[in-house]
């Protein structure tokens, strides 16, 4: 692989890191805005109960409406923490660097031993005996 794939390799890695990373702040965002509707509902139902067991001792009153509203900004906050985490694994994943003996995309390096008359086994240009990398693809020579 020669620099100029590697160097696309590398910011197309990138580029999906900082995606995933914006996604993921957006999703942290709407969950920050979705706790503080909890939040403000709990603080209502707060008031709701007080105001009923103050006056009547009626502990039902007005409650239920509340509690479905909890109900529902809890389970969305749910989901987008699963999304946001499903993002979060997908960007980790993706590597900046190559793996231990792979190219960019996973590709097994050359490992061809460079004599007289060589090639190199992944662009086949010749290969001179003291080079340590392909001077085309910059594939490691052994």
């Amino acid at each position: 692989m020669g620099f100029e794939e590697s160097f696309t390799a590398f910011t197309t890695g990138v580029g999906e890191k900082v995606k995933g990373n914006t996604e993921v702040m957006k999703l942290r965002s709407q969950i920050s805005s979705e706790q503080k509707q909890v939040d403000e509902l709990f603080k209502n139902l707060g008031k709701k109960y007080y105001e009923a067991h103050k006056e009547s001792g009626d502990s039902e009153f007005g409650l239920q409406e509340t509690i479905d509203a909890i109900r529902f900004h809890e389970s969305k906050i749910m989901e987008m923490e699963k999304k946001a985490s499903e993002i979060r694994q997908a960007t980790d994943a993706v590597s900046l660097t190559p793996q231990p003996g792979t190219e960019y995309g996973g590709t097994p390096k050359s490992t061809v031993t460079a004599g007289p008359n060589s090639f190199c086994t992944r662009c086949g240009a010749p290969i001179k005996p003291e080079q340590a990398f392909c001077i085309k693809c910059g594939s490691k020579l052994t």
